[in-house]
């Protein structure tokens, strides 16, 4: 439906799956595409993706404490079967990165309170993927999405 990000290595689109639902897909930009390093680590990504997708699934399926539904800063992973390109498809999570809530027009400091909040949000996300064995590698405002819904 729309070109959503542009970093002059991958492209983020919003689009609809096959039931209509709104999803991202994540691909290589053009300049990028045939460059095999750049393939294995989106290919890696993907990879990683999916399989915390099946733990966190899992996970909730069971009961486990430390994997409750309303969990915030998890975006699942969707399985493509018969990919005609190398891309990945993830849940859509409308909003704005900290990035854009910064740098948009008239932009006020949050209270500290919600920064704390945020903070906090933020650390239990990056300590579930920490617990499954994936560090992020580039947090920054530009990686960093609050929802629509406030998270």
């Amino acid at each position: 439906t729309a070109l959503v990000a542009d970093t002059g290595v991958h492209r983020l689109y919003q689009a609809r799956d096959a039931e209509r639902r709104l999803v991202a897909v994540k691909t290589l930009h053009e300049s990028r595409a045939s460059d095999p390093e750049e393939r294995a680590m989106l290919a890696h990504e993907a990879w990683l993706g999916l399989r915390l997708t099946e733990r966190y699934t899992g996970q909730l399926k069971n009961g486990l404490k430390g994997a409750p539904a309303d969990d915030p800063g998890f975006v699942r992973v969707h399985e493509v079967a018969g990919a005609s390109a190398l891309y990945s498809v993830f849940d859509w999570h409308g909003g704005r990165t900290l990035e854009q809530m910064l740098d948009a027009p008239g932009a006020t400091p949050a209270p500290v309170t919600e920064v704390v909040l945020v903070a906090m949000q933020l650390v239990r996300a990056l300590g579930r993927l920490h617990r499954f064995g994936v560090i992020h590698r580039d947090i920054k405002p530009g990686n960093l999405h609050r929802g629509d819904d406030g998270r």
